[in-house]
């Protein structure tokens, strides 16, 4: 009875002992199942960043194509539709539209990194958009000015201040456009 005893412990620790390999066995055993990859899956296939840019509607774009740039923000307002006027600066690579109410003024007195400025015959400016080498000097000039939009442009940043809070002078601002 005791040798039964015995051999039934010592089977028990047998089979223990080869439920344990098995088990580290199939751990340590590469899947074989596919797995993702960023390969290209087709020649000339890239795989790109998932980085997004802000467009001037408040929508994003992602990368795409062979270079992997960034695609195309969605057209905002049509101007030419609305009858606006369009200023270029080839400079700095820039577009945005404004109505024919607005007058362009390219005086900088006071307005040193002034690019243009939009006056409608008020007692100020409506819209002043500047030109900065870096983010520290707009950010010097405008702490915590809520009608300001940034937009970097080349390797620079291009501002535009609404000045009178107007929702108008927001719909000018919303065509600004990169060339």
């Amino acid at each position: 009875m005791r040798n039964i005893i015995i051999l039934f412990a010592l089977l028990l620790v047998v089979l223990f002992v080869g439920a344990k390999v098995s088990l580290v066995n199939q751990l340590l055993k590469p899947d074989a199942s596919p797995t993702s990859t960023t390969e290209p899956s087709a020649i000339g296939s890239v795989a790109c960043t998932q980085e997004a840019k802000a467009c001037p509607d408040g929508s994003y774009v992602g990368k795409s194509g062979p270079k992997c740039e960034f695609t195309k923000c969605p057209e905002t307002v049509s101007a030419k539709k609305l009858g606006w006027k369009t200023y270029k600066n080839y400079s700095y690579g820039f577009e945005f539209s404004y109505p024919s109410k607005y007058k362009e003024v390219s005086d900088k007195y006071g307005w040193p990194n002034s690019i243009v400025l939009l006056y409608s015959g008020g007692q100020s400016y409506d819209l002043a958009v500047e030109g900065w080498s870096n983010e520290t000097e707009y950010k010097n000039k405008y702490t915590n000015q809520k009608d300001l939009k940034v937009f970097p442009v080349k390797d620079k940043f291009i501002t535009f201040l609404n000045m009178n809070s107007d929702p108008a002078v927001e719909e000018v601002i919303a065509t600004f456009g990169i060339f």
